[in-house]
């Protein structure tokens, strides 16, 4: 009689096959990229969808979207063929049938999953999705992992770097089906004194282990691990302190299965050794929003996050590391010979000897010196850069240090820009985009960084950092030359920076998130003509009220579920944003222009553009503003073609709320282009009538195509 293991790790004989044809089962793969999430609305929540099954049974799903972030992949070994999502509502586990699926869909990934034509089972009572019924066993009646070539049927990827909060239990006995595949939390907890000798799992004879922990009070209950997972020969910590991990069943058996290391944070005394010590976790998101502008003593907290600065290659001050979980990064000075590498996994035990400060106008994490409270747990994370202008790191350095949008020491990449003047790395650079430029600092001398004295590229090149401000000087550092790749673009001039790459048909763009920045490839130009795209103008990026008469690319409140009679308080509490424009009779009338830069639109066709026109000062009449829309295709083109709109005629006129609905079909011309396409909406010819300009608005920017 065939046994059966007690959570579905993987079969082995497949493992070993796979890993022959690809001759190593540790390749790594590029980051996913920079995804916003899709214009697609979940019609059910996780467990809305889980409330339909019938135990042992296997329901065909019909038209839903579900959506939800990866709280669980296979990039450590331990999950194998599936991932694991949850929303505020549940967790499910998605089977699919693929390696390496962390390549597209990482921890932190959001993901929208169409369910019409999936399947959902259960698995010993764990409810999973998957893409046919597998019936092989019909004691176990369960649904089989949906085809690789199906992936992008069903699923559409979203943004990255997405903080999901663990879901506190009090104990094992609280831990039931609603925390099913959901990441959750169990605090001062440790390994059983018989488990405290052993290793996570068999690494020799890639045999699955389960290892009981429990807490000081209460039952024990299994960690789950994999022979294959990267950490099977770890030994497990000793200590006490908070255990993250997905909650999983096989029929009665209560399991849960760790991520990685970096998930057993058991730093703490154990039960009876004395105090337990720290157990208040904090996330770096947390610890930021603390500053309120004046440095505060800490407390009793664990702080985790990966390591991405690179101590080992020397751009960064003797005993300092920078640490990023999630979206947010922190500076931490701890003083001392540190040994961390890019990509270690690192806990800080604080206290309140220890403090939130301003250095040189950054936020800094300051222990004092040497305190041994910093573990490393975990090796080999990947945290994925998000592409940023330089305009826009400019713009969100200068934030408050505790505001939720300042992304400082967080790893970002700048695309297609040159350094200047040209020759070695270190000192003071200039980094150059189409967006602006920003300072490169390398340290330089005995103790500066080992590429200090390289030649940089003189061309278009793509660059990976983080920024922080040093005093009055707002700065962005490589780690190592690594960080430095080949750019796409010809360099800084038009043309070049981040644009919009077109995904998944309908692609939408808002500007719910203006005030950290515009969308990559969303710009706003003056100057703007038949034949020429103009000049580059900043935006201003704090929330402002529709009848400000000074001239600039602003961020209003949407007309979207207002009126015109939206006062001062309701404008600015409107979460829905747009692009502005408020033209003056030096600044954008005529020719100033919201222009779209689309990286290509190679293999696409039939393209089309909807987009909402609005005029949102209605506090006194004055001039009419018209708009045309046309297209540039290049680098930096010579030539714009007007295209015909519906309706024909755009204008916007001061003292008429308005919020037009504007659709174009893009001629065939503008079809699978392999390099830039630029769309712009632009004023012209000069305004009419007399009196002040409207405030014009762009919103739910919308390209479809096939």
């Amino acid at each position: 009689m065939r046994t059966k293991s007690l959570f579905l790790l993987g079969n082995v004989m497949a493992i070993l096959a796979t890993c022959v044809i690809l001759s190593s089962c540790d390749r790594e793969f590029d980051a996913p990229g920079d995804y916003v999430d899709p214009n697609l609305t979940p019609t059910k929540t996780i467990a809305e969808l889980k409330a339909a099954h019938v135990a042992g049974q296997v329901e065909t799903l019909g038209d839903d979207i579900i959506a939800g972030i990866v709280v669980a992949d296979d990039k450590s070994g331990n999950f194998y063929k599936q991932i694991c999502i949850q929303d505020a509502s549940g967790g499910i586990t998605v089977r699919l049938d693929g390696l390496n699926l962390y390549a597209n869909y990482p921890v932190g990934r959001k993901i929208y999953i169409k369910t019409n034509g999936l399947y959902m089972g259960d698995y010993a009572g764990l409810i999973q999705l998957g893409g046919s019924i597998d019936n092989s066993d019909p004691s176990f009646l369960n649904v089989s992992p949906i085809a690789s070539n199906l992936f992008d049927t069903y699923i559409v990827k979203g943004s990255v770097n997405n903080t999901v909060t663990p879901t506190v239990v009090s104990s094992v006995a609280a831990l039931n089906d609603s925390h099913q595949s959901m990441l959750i939390q169990l605090n001062n907890f440790e390994f059983v004194p018989a488990d405290t000798s052993k290793t996570y799992a068999n690494a020799a004879t890639q045999a699955a282990a389960n290892l009981n922990v429990k807490g000081c009070t209460g039952s024990n209950i299994i960690i789950r691990t994999s022979g294959f997972a990267k950490f099977a020969g770890v030994n497990v910590p000793n200590g006490n302190g908070t255990l993250l991990s997905i909650y999983t069943r096989f029929n009665s058996t209560k399991q849960l299965v760790i991520r990685d290391t970096s998930d057993v944070q058991f730093t703490g005394a154990r039960c009876g050794a004395g105090p337990v010590g720290p157990t208040t976790p904090k996330t770096i998101a947390e610890i930021r929003a603390m500053y309120t502008g004046t440095d505060i003593e800490l407390g009793d907290y664990t702080v985790g996050g990966t390591v991405i600065s690179d101590i080992a290659n020397g751009n960064i001050s003797a005993g300092n590391l920078v640490l990023q979980s999630g979206n947010k990064g922190i500076l931490v000075y701890i003083g001392g010979t540190l040994t961390y590498n890019v990509g270690d996994s690192v806990v800080l035990t604080l206290s309140k000897d220890d403090s939130l400060i301003k250095y040189a106008n950054s936020l800094e994490i300051k222990t004092r010196f040497g305190f041994a409270g910093h573990t490393r747990v975990a090796t080999g994370k990947v945290v994925t850069p998000v592409e940023k202008t330089a305009a826009q790191i400019n713009t969100t350095l200068g934030l408050p240090l505790g505001d939720a949008n300042n992304f400082e020491f967080t790893l970002v990449k700048i695309l297609n820009a040159v350094a200047s003047p040209a020759g070695t790395y270190g000192g003071n650079k200039t980094l150059t985009d189409a967006s602006g430029n920003i300072t490169m600092f390398t340290r330089t001398g005995t103790s500066g960084a080992t590429f200090a004295s390289t030649t940089m590229p003189t061309v278009s090149s793509n660059w990976v950092g983080y920024a922080s401000n040093f005093n009055t000087t707002k700065q962005f550092s490589i780690r190592n030359t690594t960080d430095v790749t080949a750019g796409s673009g010809p360099g800084p001039g038009p043309g070049t920076g981040s644009g919009i790459d077109l995904t998944t048909s309908p692609l939408t763009i808002n500007f719910d998130n203006i005030a950290s920045g515009l969308p990559a490839g969303v710009k706003g130009y003056t100057g703007a003509t038949a034949t020429a795209l103009g000049t580059e103008a900043t935006v201003t990026t704090a929330a402002t009220l529709w009848n400000n008469t000074s001239g600039a690319f602003k961020n209003f409140a949407s007309a979207t579920g207002l009126t015109g009679a939206a006062d001062a308080t309701a404008q600015g509490a409107a979460t829905n944003r747009a692009f502005g424009l408020r033209q003056t009779g030096s600044f954008g009338d005529p020719g100033g222009a919201f222009v779209f830069q689309l990286s290509n639109t190679t293999g696409k066709s039939n393209l089309q553009l909807d987009f909402q026109l609005q005029q949102l000062d209605n506090s006194a009449s004055g001039r009419t503003t018209t708009f045309i829309v046309d297209y540039g295709i290049g680098d930096a083109p010579a030539t714009f073609t007007p295209v015909t709109t519906t309706p024909a005629a755009l204008s916007t006129v001061l003292g008429t709320f308005s919020n037009t609905a504007v659709h174009v079909n893009l001629p065939a011309a503008v079809a699978n282009q392999s390099g830039k396409v630029w769309i712009r909406v632009w004023a012209t010819p000069a305004s009419t009538g007399s009196g002040s300009r409207p405030s014009t608005a762009i919103d739910d920017f919308k390209i479809t195509w096939n």
